[in-house]
């Protein structure tokens, strides 16, 4: 008996990833061989692996990488959303396709998802044949207080606060 053997086929040298913001104000520029404002990471080698940037990290909002050539390319992203927090990448941008997330751990990232373009490449559509898209994703922060009257007069406008606010008394009350 004979059975087929199946292999993926590359059909490019490297592989670009670009991402999108889904929402968000900001950019991810690069610097080295390819400076350029695209959102993107530049000529990935198809079998190695990649950490993925976390656009709204406040500290270090650098991440170094070593293209197919074995050049270093930097990148520098700032991502913002009021009252939501970056939780990872999509390859969809309603968040249904293959999912690389942050782990976090008592406030800080534990762990970087990382990306390995060969392992996904039969899962995903490329643009241009060699680009992958990567949609931020976003988890509100917030909530919303309402006030209600309860059988009384007056009225007052609900109020948007973020999780991390102490809700102790936001307005002068009106019923």
């Amino acid at each position: 008996t004979l059975y087929a053997q199946w292999a993926i086929v590359k059909e490019y040298d490297s592989y670009d990833i670009l991402f999108k913001p889904n929402g968000a104000s900001g950019s991810i520029t690069g610097h080295g061989d390819y400076n350029s404002n695209y959102n993107s990471m530049k000529k990935l080698a198809f079998d190695t692996q990649y950490d993925l940037p976390n656009p709204q990290h406040t500290g270090r909002n650098q991440l170094a990488y070593t293209d197919k050539r074995g050049t270093e390319q930097k990148i520098e992203f700032g991502y913002t959303w009021n009252n939501y927090i970056f939780t990872g990448w999509n390859t969809k941008a309603d968040g249904t396709g293959i999912s690389f997330t942050y782990t976090e751990e008592n406030g800080h990232v534990s762990a970087k998802p990382k990306i390995k373009l060969s392992e996904i490449f039969d899962k995903v559509e490329f643009q241009a044949g060699n680009q992958l898209v990567l949609y931020a994703q976003w988890k509100y922060n917030g909530y919303v207080v309402h006030y209600n009257a309860n059988g009384g007069t007056g009225s007052m406008d609900d109020v948007t606060l973020t999780s991390d606010y102490l809700f102790t008394f936001v307005k002068e009350c009106r019923f």
